[in-house]
């Protein structure tokens, strides 16, 4: 009798076990159906963004010559890094 009880037990949850686990597939097909368009999507307008971005580089690059945006960008660096150090000592 309490080797049948066993049995019993252990096939239940064994069933639970597979209803449970195929439960959790289905969800996860459902998201991963829902989610990939949406990825999709979201990839196609970060190239269009990057192709917009890649073409005012280029207009701006056009316009100014090169050696005069170089030394544009170095003065930014140098302005950012001199900013990050000096609220680097401001925050001991």
């Amino acid at each position: 009798m309490t080797q049948d009880l066993e049995y019993l037990k252990k096939e239940n949850n064994e069933h639970n076990l597979k209803l449970h686990y195929e439960a959790l597939r289905k969800e996860l097909d459902i998201v991963l159906t829902s989610s990939i368009p949406q990825q999709l999507a979201n990839m196609k307008t970060l190239l269009w963004v990057n192709f917009i971005m890649i073409g005012l580089i280029l207009q701006t690059i056009k316009k100014f010559p090169l050696p005069t945006l170089l030394y544009a960008f170095s003065l930014l660096h140098i302005g950012n890094s001199y900013s990050h150090h000096s609220n680097a000592y401001q925050s001991n």
